[in-house]
């Protein structure tokens, strides 16, 4: 509606594939790749519509309406022939594939008005919006390099990847931002829920940066539980290793995954008692280790109460006695397996002189007709 107010001529927009020399059957993702908005117009008022074209995007052009930067190039065909103009037409070509490359849309789903004019205002949301700069030098320029709607009619920002950053920040602190600049006649423009949950909000201009309640309350958990801050601790340990010291007798806690790590073993051994999968379980392989040394040491005589004090020779001979009776227990395992073996094979040999002696002549089985 903008272009054809200022050519007077209708037209309309397509985002279609940019043609080469011939035709190329791509997929639909190679052919993103190379798209740009064509401009279609009636053959009657074709001249028109290139004079008035060429005069808003032309290589002479410095203002754009809804200051969208775009340029006008004729299509491949109409250079065809001319080598010159057709490498030219190459390098653009592949300038937009570039630029698509490094476009991002973001949405924004906070405004109402965005090319209304309210009383007392000089200029619509999008001019205001248009009209942001980047504060920083490596990306001079506007920040954002159109704004409009998609074909859900929902509102898109589009802009660089290498101002992503500063972008982003802007366009989801939109409100303060541009509050801090025109003050609060610009609340018009948005949606009053989207005002009310941005009044704490507010722009920075030393820090040059949207503040808000999230960013306050990761600033005041920086500064709390001092007491549960390890980064000292662990850069002190890395010093440690890189030669240098630390006081005596100190011990840095263990990571996370140390402490998982040391645990699964205790679990794996046996030697975890409390853990998740053991507590209380009486067939854990710590309680049934316990058990087993308990029953191999003698009970202790004429100790009043039960109680077993025992001195360094007694506890010898307790120790002596366990490893002969776990070897004895160990020769009278191998001895029954071994008999158990000799017992199969007999009974093996026997079921075979059984089944020799049913066999009728000829080598028809048992209850066979023997031809």
């Amino acid at each position: 509606e903008k272009i054809e107010e200022e050519i007077g001529v209708p037209i309309a927009l397509r985002w279609k594939y940019i043609n080469t020399e011939k035709y190329e059957d791509l997929t639909w993702d190679e052919r993103k790749k190379w798209m740009a908005l064509h401009i279609e117009v009636s053959t009657a008022d074709s001249k028109k519509a290139t004079r008035g074209l060429a005069r808003l995007y032309g290589s002479k052009s410095l203002a754009f309406p809804l200051g969208i930067r775009m340029r006008l190039v004729s299509e491949f065909r109409e250079v065809k022939g001319n080598t010159i103009m057709m490498g030219k037409h190459t390098r653009l070509r592949v300038r937009q594939s570039s630029f698509l490359a490094m476009t991002i849309g973001h949405p924004q789903d906070d405004i109402m008005l965005l090319d209304f004019i309210p009383k007392g205002c000089k200029h619509s949301l999008r001019s205001m919006i248009m009209g942001i700069k980047s504060a920083k030098k490596e990306t001079p320029g506007n920040l954002f390099h159109a704004v409009g709607k998609d074909w859900k009619g929902r509102i898109i920002f589009n802009y660089l990847s290498i101002k992503s950053e500063e972008a982003s920040m802007i366009a989801d602190g939109l409100i303060p931002y541009l509050e801090h600049h025109y003050g609060n006649s610009v609340y018009e423009f948005f949606d009053p829920e989207a005002v009310v949950e941005k009044e704490e909000w507010y722009w920075d201009e030393d820090k040059q940066t949207i503040v808000n309640p999230l960013s306050k309350e990761l600033e005041v958990l920086d500064r709390l539980d001092d007491d549960y801050d390890f980064t000292k601790v662990i850069n002190a340990e890395k010093k440690k290793d890189k030669g240098g010291a630390m006081s005596e007798g100190f011990v840095a806690p263990k990571t996370a995954a140390e402490l998982a790590a040391a645990r699964l073993n205790m679990i794996v051994a046996g030697d975890d008692e409390d853990s998740v999968s053991t507590l209380g379980n009486p067939l854990s392989p710590a309680k049934i280790r316990a058990h087993q040394v308990s029953s191999l040491l003698p009970a202790a005589v004429g100790m009043a109460g039960g109680a077993s004090v025992l001195s360094s020779g007694t506890m010898e001979t307790r120790m002596s006695t366990m490893e002969q009776t776990m070897q004895s227990m160990a020769v009278d395992m191998e001895q029954r397996f071994d008999a158990s073996i000799e017992k199969f094979f007999a009974r093996m040999q026997t079921e075979n002189a059984k089944v020799t002696d049913k066999q009728p002549p000829g080598g028809a089985s048992a209850g066979e007709h023997n031809d």
